[in-house]
């Protein structure tokens, strides 16, 4: 990819990106399908620049490693989360307005609406397409780096929705210091969980990987609130 080719795709992905972040501030499960569809777009913009699918992070070959290299975090992730749940001063850490009340409302949004609305979008978008992007043509160090600062911005709008829903994140709000605080936080350990994600693409050589961690993650994290809720 030379010099001049490399502005383009990635003002395309950051185009699809900020639209899709802003739509997606909706919780309702119709968002899904605006996932799946910046999904698609995203592969055209990374077809078009000459991406393939070793860039993108989705060869074949590699999906023994990335099994293998999401596998064991996830477990540590699993077992972190295990032991959250059982101390009553985290309790609350886990209460969010936007867990699902129903065990059938749990298993859609932990098999369905979290791989499809978050973790396919956001793996192929900063750790398939954007790092692809940028390892091809400044190197993986750059590629991680930007990445995972861009992952960090992305959770920007997020981060005001968890501010209103979360109980343990009730007296923040009530300040513009507190605010900027929990939303400065969110963003910067999203952009550091993003550093471990890249680094898992990596060495993996697949989104596999990462995707994993970031679907124990977030599915961990949904089911435990539910469970002491």
């Amino acid at each position: 990819m030379t010099r001049t080719s490399l502005a383009p795709p990635l003002l395309a992905v950051a185009a699809v990106l900020v639209v899709t972040d802003l739509v997606l501030l909706d919780q309702d499960r119709w968002t899904v399908l605006v996932s799946v569809a910046a999904t698609a777009a995203l592969l055209v913009i990374a077809r078009r620049a000459g991406l393939g699918a070793a860039e993108l992070g989705l060869d074949r070959a590699h999906l023994g490693r990335g099994l293998l290299w999401g596998a064991v975090p996830s477990a540590i992730i699993a077992a972190g989360l295990v032991a959250a749940a059982l101390l009553p001063w985290l309790e609350s850490a886990f209460a969010d307005g936007r867990t699902p009340q129903d065990a059938g409302e749990v298993a859609l949004k932990v098999l369905v609406v979290i791989p499809l609305r978050t973790v396919l979008l956001e793996e192929l978008a900063f750790r398939g397409v954007l790092w692809g992007l940028l390892a091809e043509r400044r190197g993986a160090p750059a590629a991680t780096y930007w990445s995972s600062a861009a992952f960090g911005l992305w959770h920007l709008p997020t981060a005001f929705v968890v501010l209103d829903t979360n109980d343990a994140l009730d007296g923040a709000s009530g300040s513009v210091l507190g605010t900027l605080a929990v939303v400065g936080g969110i963003v910067v350990a999203t952009g550091v969980a993003g550093l471990l994600f890249a680094e898992l693409r990596r060495r993996s050589g697949s989104l596999l990987a990462p995707a994993l961690v970031h679907w124990t993650t977030n599915a961990g994290g949904t089911v435990v609130g539910f469970l002491l809720g």
